[in-house]
This record gives structure tokens, sequence and C-alpha cells, in this order.
């Protein structure tokens, strides 16, 4: 994660942006690609991101996550574009997208996400694949070298279960 965070990159373009959504999902628990791209302007509200996880979204799965430094300046970089509270905060589902095209809409963009975090990945010297789902086993196999309790991780995937957490 840090190699990729020193990356020089040119600002605006489509891998900085990349890198960015890699980082704040990273920041944000292991964030799903899907659940970051549909983050709306209203779900953020003093350093904090609220939402449920689209996977788990019957369970209950109600996210409050504060915002580190790093996410926070991601996060405020891209607000400076939203105009009103139904806005996407990410430019990643276009505006005015029907939800019965969301689903398709996203899995093209995953599959973009995918193709730059592995340039990404090379440019960092990383020789492992990286990808929307191995960006969360990064998170949490750091959290777990830090000591975050493995219910909290488990909460914070969203999984159903330690057990699956620990798989």
């Amino acid at each position: 994660i840090d190699a990729i965070r020193k990356l020089e990159l040119k600002p605006e373009s489509q891998i900085w942006h990349n890198r960015n959504y890699l980082l704040f999902m990273f920041n944000n628990m292991g964030m799903n690609f899907y659940d970051m791209a549909m983050l709306k302007s209203a779900q953020y509200a003093r350093r904090r991101v609220k939402y449920f996880r689209k996977k788990t979204i019957e369970e209950g799965d109600f996210f409050s996550v504060y915002q580190n430094d790093e996410a926070y300046k991601i996060i405020k970089y891209y607000l400076r574009e939203v105009m009103c509270d139904d806005d996407y905060i990410f430019p990643i589902i276009p505006k005015g997208t029907p939800a019965e095209r969301l689903y398709k809409v996203n899995n093209a963009k995953v599959k973009t996400f995918n193709k730059y975090a592995k340039k990404l990945a090379e440019l960092a010297g990383i020789n492992k694949k990286i990808t929307s789902y191995t960006l969360r086993d990064t998170w949490t196999n750091i959290g777990l070298d830090l000591g975050i309790d493995i219910r909290k991780i488990s909460s914070g995937l969203g999984h159903s279960s330690v057990q699956v957490t620990e798989k």
C-alpha cells in the first residue's frame, strides 16, 4: 500500500483516480468497490461515511466510518464536483444511470479498476496480482498484524461470521 501511495502519477489521469479509489477503499476497512462507487454526497458528514453494504444490506450491515487524513483528503477532492446530496461522490457511475443498469455498469467499472490496480502494482514493483478483492485481503492482514480484533475486521468486511474472515 505504501509503495502505491508513494507513486508519482500525473494528477487527474485515469491511473491517478484509480489509485485514489484503491487508497480510499483500503482506508475504509477494505470497502467493496461497488459500495464505494455508489456513495452519495448525503452519506458523508463530519468526516464520516455512512452506508449499508450492498451485498449484506438485508442483514442490516450499516457502517459509519471515520475518515483518516488520507481518506479525508481524497473524499474532499471529489466532493468539490458534487452539486447535490443525490450525486455520487466518485466519478465512477455516470449520473442518471438507471437502477436496472447499475450492476452491469459496475461490473465494467470494476474490470477497469482491476486493470489499473495491476498497472499500479507493476509501477510500484509489487509482484502480486492486485484486485478490488485482494485489496480487502490486504486490509484484513494488516489489521490483524496491528492487533485489531478479528470480530471488528469481520464486521468491517461485511462477513456473515468470523469463520468467513478466518478463511
